[in-house]
């Protein structure tokens, strides 16, 4: 298995294409020229996206009528090649958000990113995200962590740093939901991008 990584979008969009022999599942794609170079020589069978914000689904039309490949954003077990596909329902950000374990990476949307979350509406929402984002903490400390923007300070992260590292997962709802009502100031006392 193998995993390609592209970077654009409307905000330092990551859009990953993972290849398993010559089968392919495109996970939150943007259009691109490069990834459709890559996908002339394979067959797309899925395109996940891991919610329905439209920098996450900006291509889904371009690919789906050029390549084919079954547009997903919800359900539970998928296969492509000999590679399972865990769907882990994660609401939070989005009510339809998800995140993709393929393995021992998992492609985390808005969920999750290196250091962050993904922001919220309401503290109902807020809710919701926290429980989700501890439940990915369950998951085994070496699953790597590809998040649905570039926004930390590397690309990608493991459940293992992000646990020890994310302050968000270091709290108490009380504190989880004062860090995200607080976080400019926090990052700016911190020297923090």
């Amino acid at each position: 298995m193998k995993i390609h990584i592209f970077k654009g979008g409307y905000d330092r969009n990551f859009c990953y294409l993972v290849v398993d022999g010559n089968e392919a599942v495109l996970i939150d794609p943007f259009t691109d020229d490069k990834i459709d170079a890559k996908l002339k020589k394979l067959k797309l069978k899925y395109i996940i996206n891991t919610h329905s914000d439209f920098d996450h689904t900006e291509g889904n039309e371009h690919y789906h009528s050029k390549f084919g490949g079954e547009i997903i954003n919800s359900g539970n077990n998928l296969f492509f090649g000999k590679t399972k596909i865990k769907i882990i329902k994660t609401p939070g950000h989005t009510q339809d958000s998800i995140c993709i374990l393929i393995d021992k990476n998992l492609f985390t949307g808005d969920t999750l990113f290196v250091g962050k979350v993904g922001g919220t509406g309401s503290e109902q929402s807020a809710k919701q995200e926290y429980d989700s984002l501890h439940k990915l903490m369950e998951l085994p400390e070496d699953i790597i962590v590809y998040p649905g923007h570039d926004y930390g300070v590397r690309p990608t992260s493991t459940i293992g740093r992000e646990k020890k590292e994310n302050p968000f997962l270091q709290r108490d709802f009380k504190d989880f939901l004062l860090l995200k009502r607080n976080w400019l100031q926090y990052k700016a006392e911190r020297g923090i991008q």
